[in-house]
């Protein structure tokens, strides 16, 4: 890029947010928040006697490799699991802890809208 003495560098800070840009809130610093929803085993995991590899402690997941018998954690904002029947994460649930968030800025005149969400599924 040539040098131009009419080009100024804009900070950061004073740069206005792309119209695109999802934004609420919640008192933290951080826009974008990942839940992770963990399904119920299936039928078919069922009729194979499959295990559940998976374990829930707060905003922590812990995955179990069955064949080196270790344990790998990831960290959240939210995590819910619906595997366990006397624990079950409800949709309720969530909307209490997401959805507000996007309805009470929306009622306080933000533009709130909620871009993408990401699957992934392990090999079946």
């Amino acid at each position: 890029m040539a040098d131009n003495e009419d080009s100024q560098e804009i900070p950061a800070s004073q740069i206005p947010p792309d119209e695109d840009e999802v934004t609420y809130d919640d008192g933290s610093e951080e826009n974008i928040k990942v839940a992770v929803r963990i399904r119920p085993l299936n039928a078919r995991e069922k009729q194979k006697e499959s295990k559940v590899i998976v374990k829930v402690q707060g905003n922590s997941l812990w995955l179990t490799d069955p064949a080196k018998n270790a344990d790998k954690k990831f960290e959240y904002d939210f995590v819910y699991q619906s595997f366990d029947a006397n624990n079950c994460a409800t949709n309720e649930d969530i909307f209490k802890d997401l959805g507000h968030m996007f309805v009470d800025n929306a009622f306080e005149g933000y533009n709130v809208k909620i871009t993408n969400f990401f699957f992934f599924f392990g090999s079946n």
